[in-house]
């Protein structure tokens, strides 16, 4: 039976501080909750046990969300200066959310704890640039990469990557968006445009930033920490093993095979929250027996032979995707085998029937105080993902959303996983 949320929370304190909008409760009168406060009103019932609150942010510390490595000192900072401050170190999780929409890359963000305000028990923080990410992902995208880092050698297209004349992998820019000292310019990138035309010109990187989405010319590259072209077909990329069909030995090399997808896929993810996650994903954060991970195959030494569009229309719509053609090395893998990659790190233990219960905190990041209009998005979108059963009941709350083709944490986990939604006040110092 699916977990219930906790029950009977006592209403806080009315809101007195000065600077909390209307409607909203101050975290607490004390200096060590300044600038927090908790949702405005119950959402499904659920009340402050929804696990959210805001955080009020300077402008500077606001805005270094489009650079990992800037964010991550901010982030850490507000953690370790505000919220556990005001929270005892309870939290396995927190979420960061920014009070704005927009368009752009989140990250997971590996940690030490003491560096964060915890003495152990937080094992990792996400960033996500708005709030609409919350519902339509990477919420369940993120928390995987606490467990599945580089374990499969996966390969994957436009990384950034390119080939020089001897054939090494290099990258094109660092690996955060600190521009470098001087200009670094490659020559002879090739980019493909819808069209399937192909232009030459030369690369000019000062930071990551400038990096366009690019083919890599003859070949794909190493994919790193996602599962590229692989038959996971999971939170993290690949695709499902019946839509791949292996034409035989390629015409262009004798060492590979020719292979046609029937679909498309996403080599680092799969459309966000609305996909479950994958049985080797499920394994790998203690959620899923050894007996239920299938061999896995991984396609390698990757050059592109071009793509299909297909029209996957309704009716009265035009729609097309491109199915990848490419030839390819495979190796598939049993999990034995997976287990003994050097990237493989052993699960948490799994447990036939437990539902692992993970106390997660989502922090809006604003630079003014929430309305109680604004609060809405944020709490529904918290409520949903927390809710500790399918999120059906939340049909028609959830902003932009429609919930019955979307996963939250306890249905991605095939009901094995929930948010510890006990009432947060008790986690105050």
């Amino acid at each position: 039976a699916a977990p219930k949320p906790a029950g009977g929370v006592a209403a806080p304190a009315a809101a007195g501080a000065a600077g909390v909008a209307a409607g909203a409760v101050a975290a607490a009168a004390a200096p060590n909750c300044t600038g927090i406060a908790f949702n405005p009103a119950p959402t499904n019932g659920a009340g402050v046990a929804n696990m959210i609150v805001s955080l009020k942010v300077t402008e500077a510390q606001f805005n270094t969300w489009s650079s990992s490595s800037q964010d991550r000192a901010t982030l850490s900072g507000l953690a370790k200066n505000n919220i556990y401050k005001c929270f005892k170190d309870n939290f396995d999780f927190i979420y960061f959310v920014r009070n704005q929409e927009v368009s752009a890359t989140q990250y997971f963000l590996s940690l030490s704890p003491a560096d964060w305000g915890s003495a152990g028990k937080l094992q990792g923080a996400m960033s996500l640039p708005s709030g609409s990410h919350i519902a339509g992902g990477a919420t369940l995208h993120e928390f995987l990469h606490r467990w599945a880092n580089k374990v499969l050698p996966t390969w994957g297209w436009n990384q950034g990557k390119y080939r020089d004349a001897a054939g090494n992998v290099k990258d094109y820019c660092a690996d955060d968006d600190s521009p470098t000292a001087t200009t670094v310019t490659f020559k002879n990138v090739t980019r493909t445009d819808a069209a399937g035309v192909k232009t030459t010109f030369d690369l000019n990187i000062k930071s990551q930033k400038d990096c366009p989405v690019i083919d890599t010319g003859p070949s794909g590259s190493p994919n790193g920490s996602h599962w590229g072209v692989s038959d996971v077909n999971g939170q993290l990329g690949g695709f499902d093993k019946t839509t791949i069909l292996d034409k035989g030995v390629s015409p262009r090399a004798a060492t590979k095979h020719y292979y046609e997808m029937s679909k498309s896929f996403g080599a680092w993810a799969n459309g966000g929250n609305s996909m479950p996650y994958a049985p080797l994903e499920l394994f790998l954060m203690g959620l899923a027996p050894e007996s239920e991970v299938p061999t896995t195959t991984v396609y390698t030494e990757l050059s592109s032979v071009g793509t299909t569009a297909a029209n996957i229309s309704p009716p009265g719509q035009i729609l097309t995707e491109n199915r990848l053609k490419f030839d390819a090395i495979a190796k598939t893998y049993t999990l034995a085998q997976i287990k003994a990659l050097p990237g493989y790190v052993a699960p948490p233990a799994y447990t036939a029937g437990q539902v692992k219960k993970f106390r997660i905190l989502a922090v809006v990041l604003t630079k003014t105080d929430l309305t109680p209009e604004q609060w809405q998005p944020f709490v529904s979108q918290w409520a949903w993902f927390a809710d500790p059963s399918d999120g059906s009941s939340f049909a028609g709350k959830v902003p932009n959303q429609d919930v019955s083709k979307i996963y939250n944490l306890y249905k991605a986990t095939k009901n094995r996983a929930a948010i510890d939604t006990s009432p947060l006040l008790g986690d105050k110092r």
